[in-house]
């Protein structure tokens, strides 16, 4: 051991200068090669990284509609904080990875490596830039303002609803403003809790918001809106909401509400019936009323006769009323005066005019002699009565007569 020492004494300075800087050098290899090692090791993990959540929320679109972009955002930034990625260069590279709609991709494919190396909020401003409208912001507050509690809908949901749209018009809150200048012309407003709560009862029913006003629920200090929440959700399940307003049914345009068009072989059954005064139900002369007859439906067959002519049908046509039966004919004439048509309804005579124009009246002649005979026969009743009979004929004369007239009543 002595002997080393006295050796390593014994040389010359220059070597062991040599010897110092020979370990330092191999120290500082060491420490490159570790370096080397170590960024190499973070790369690969990196391009692992990306690799597994290359299966993330894709945006598909549709473009400049705000609340499925601004959901894909919210989903992403949820995906890059699951996953670990914090450093903003993957951002990027993943986010453009899962734009699979036309418009973005040719933005990220022009602009989108010019943010290498830049922050992840300024990437993101652009990209809102692009994907969203003007003052998108103010138009989700508008459809906040909006919303109202349906006829059917628990507010539940109703409340859901409006938390997600409070969520949207939020997502970007504790982004520093003057870096994303997410909207330049309106700036940064988050709605709060009590903001979102007024909204909430601006569309609830009278019942809920009489509810609501009576208990003072939007004056607790300090306000909480879960608590608010569970109280008018209790309110809403015991609530007797007011029935829906049925909207009466309207016909059917396809189905005309007048009979327009009937068949034309019922229209003919129904004319002759008409014509002939008779029911359309029983076919009888019953008398009744359209709809009012109480004599069983008959199925007989009609028998029409190949001279009756079908009128037309009035567009106004109503069914008339079936005549009544004959009156009993005791004791009266069974025929009408001489010189006079029977009776018939003047639209019967209208449908029969061409049945009837056939007929010959009957002749001047024949009518003064049967109307001479009556007087004669009344005359001699007279005579008879009076005891003023004439000498020269006596009553076997006059009952001769009136045997011989008899014959020119019965052609009447």
């Amino acid at each position: 051991m002595t002997s080393i020492i006295e050796s390593t004494a014994a040389e010359p300075p220059s070597t062991l200068v040599l010897v110092k800087l020979h370990h330092t050098a191999t120290l500082q290899l060491q420490e490159e090669r570790r370096l080397l090692s170590k960024e190499r090791r973070a790369d690969r993990e990196r391009i692992s990284l990306i690799e597994e959540i290359a299966e993330g929320p894709a945006f598909t679109g549709p473009f400049q509609e705000i609340e499925p972009f601004l959901k894909w955002i919210l989903s992403l930034q949820i995906f890059f904080s699951t996953k670990g990625v914090v450093h903003d260069d993957d951002k990027i590279y993943v986010a453009g990875g899962l734009l699979q709609h036309i418009n973005l991709l040719d933005f990220y494919a022009s602009k989108g490596v010019s943010y290498i190396g830049r922050s992840w909020n300024e990437f993101k401003s652009r990209l809102f830039e692009v994907a969203l409208p003007q003052r998108w912001c103010t138009t989700l507050k508008t459809k906040l303002r909006k919303l109202t509690l349906g006829p059917s809908e628990s507010f539940i949901t109703y409340s859901g609803c409006a938390q997600t749209l409070q969520s949207l018009i939020n997502f970007d809150e504790k982004s520093d403003v003057s870096t994303a200048k997410i909207e330049p012309s309106a700036g940064f407003t988050r709605l709060s809790d009590f903001d979102l709560a007024e909204y909430v009862v601006s569309g609830l029913s009278e019942e809920l918001n009489a509810e609501v006003v009576k208990f003072a629920l939007l004056d607790a200090t300090p306000f909480i809106y879960s608590v608010f929440e569970k109280r008018v959700a209790c309110f809403d399940e015991v609530t007797i909401r007011k029935p829906i307003p049925r909207s009466q049914r309207t016909a059917s345009s396809g189905r005309p509400t007048s009979p327009s068009s009937p068949d034309p072989v019922v229209w003919r059954v129904h004319a002759f019936l008409n014509w002939q005064g008779q029911c359309h139900h029983c076919k009888t002369t019953c008398g009744s009323a359209p709809g009012t007859c109480t004599i069983p439906l008959s199925k007989r067959w009609v028998e029409i006769p190949a001279s009756f002519q079908t009128p037309p049908r009035p567009d106004n046509y109503q069914q008339p009323k079936a005549h009544g039966p004959s009156p009993t004919t005791a004791g009266k004439p069974t025929h009408p005066p001489a010189g006079r048509p029977p009776h018939r309804s003047a639209s019967l005579a209208a449908i029969d005019e061409d049945l009837t124009s056939a007929a010959a009246p009957l002749e001047s002649d024949h009518l003064n002699v049967i109307g001479a005979i009556d007087m004669g026969q009344h005359l001699f009743e007279a005579a008879i009565f009076e005891d003023s009979l004439p000498p020269d004929l006596t009553t076997s004369d006059w009952a001769t007569i009136a045997t011989k007239s008899s014959p020119y009543r019965q052609m009447m």
